[in-house]
């Protein structure tokens, strides 16, 4: 079929003239990928440019994540990607993310997020989900308790429930003051995350700026969410 005939016309190209690029080590040669965690094709980039060492290895997506990246930069010195164990969790906090829908993981996350959706054990007791978010979505619909908020003050809340955690980082207080929203709400959410330390997750949505997803992130470890993979 046709899709058998482009692989093979491919095949055949490359093999030719990538032997002619080993000659100048593959000077001008140009890959284009999207970012990923994938231990496989990190090997793939790895071969390619140890074989093409003068080669270049781009980088884009159509859906930025560089505030998630840079957020991660923020909290832990690199920029790693963050993979969530909702099948851990019991209380998960969704800020301005619509994980189950719209996440490069959503099919993960659903499959993770649905084995704690229904009763099951002796406790009889389902995970809660709390979403904060300027418009409806999936996960919002999902959600137990729901709060529709202007995304601009979206990271002002979060640090509202931080400084209820006794979260500390520089310039917490100040945002956290320039809240004017559902107080008890926040209140509510911190107890939660409280009472479930080490079976929560904060989720923070890629449009929110990389301070309010390193906010996130250390909200996390101190509830001792995190684990390095």
């Amino acid at each position: 079929n046709d899709k058998d005939t482009g692989w093979q016309e491919f095949t055949k190209f490359a093999k030719d003239h990538f032997e002619k690029l080993k000659g100048s080590q593959g000077a001008g040669l140009r890959f284009l990928s999207e970012s990923s965690s994938s231990p496989s094709l990190r090997e793939v980039k790895d071969f390619v440019l140890k074989t093409f060492p003068q080669a270049k290895w781009h980088t884009w997506d159509a859906i930025s994540q560089d505030n998630v990246l840079q957020g991660a930069q923020l909290a832990f010195g690199q920029p790693v990607h963050t993979h969530y164990a909702f099948d851990k969790a019991d209380v998960v906090l969704a800020v301005d993310s619509d994980f189950l829908a719209l996440d490069p993981q959503s099919v993960s996350n659903t499959k993770k997020f649905s084995k704690k959706r229904h009763i099951s054990g002796t406790a009889g007791e389902m995970n809660r989900l709390y979403a904060v978010e300027s418009h409806f979505s999936v996960t919002g619909a999902m959600a137990d308790h729901r709060l529709r908020l202007q995304s601009s003050r979206i990271g002002s809340l979060l640090a509202a429930v931080a400084k209820k955690l006794n979260v500390t980082a520089p310039g917490i207080d100040a945002l956290a003051a320039k809240f004017r929203g559902d107080q008890k709400w926040v209140d509510a959410v911190a107890r939660d995350l409280e009472k479930n330390k080490g079976k929560s997750a904060v989720v923070v949505g890629a449009r929110q700026p990389a301070a309010v997803h390193a906010l996130g992130h250390l909200i996390n470890q101190a509830l001792g969410n995190t684990e390095a993979v």
